[in-house]
């Protein structure tokens, strides 16, 4: 009687941690995108938005999320409540 055996190997944590980088890595292409059309649509009076834009990208368990922000006060002066 011949035995045969059949190994399975458990790769859901390795296809798991290759996902979450793809994602961020989509993420991060998506944000820097999003970054570039928000500040060259920004005023260029002074250019002072257009230098003051961040961008910052988080995982946590079972979320990804991404946002991109200007800066607006200069000189103590508000601009984004005027």
């Amino acid at each position: 009687m011949a035995r045969n055996s059949i190994r399975f190997t458990d790769n859901t944590m390795r296809i798991s941690q290759r996902v979450e980088s793809k994602m961020k890595d989509a993420m991060t292409d998506i944000i820097l995108d999003l970054k570039r059309v928000a500040s060259s649509s920004a005023p260029t009076d002074t250019g002072f938005l257009e230098r003051n834009v961040q961008h910052d990208i988080s995982i946590k368990p079972n979320k990804l999320e991404g946002k991109v922000g200007f800066s607006a006060i200069n000189n103590g002066f508000d601009y984004a409540k005027w």
